[in-house]
């Protein structure tokens, strides 16, 4: 392996400019922002690409998530 190794906070600084805001309506009708896409999906059993397309708008929902209508 070539390079420096990161470190772990030096990870997560990395984690957390990358990660993606979205908010969406969950399915008891609440209002969710999430920060961190793919953290909140699996920690929710979810898949985090079908939430980003109820986000752009690519499907309708994703097992009772959708979109906040504007």
């Amino acid at each position: 392996m070539l390079g420096k190794k990161m470190s772990s906070g030096s990870i997560q600084k990395m984690i957390d400019m990358k990660a993606k805001e979205i908010v969406l309506v969950s399915p008891l009708n609440q209002i969710i922002e999430i920060k961190n896409v793919k953290k909140f999906a699996k920690e929710n059993n979810l898949h985090s690409s079908n939430l980003f397309k109820v986000f752009y708008g690519e499907r309708k929902s994703h097992k009772g998530w959708t979109k906040i209508e504007t």
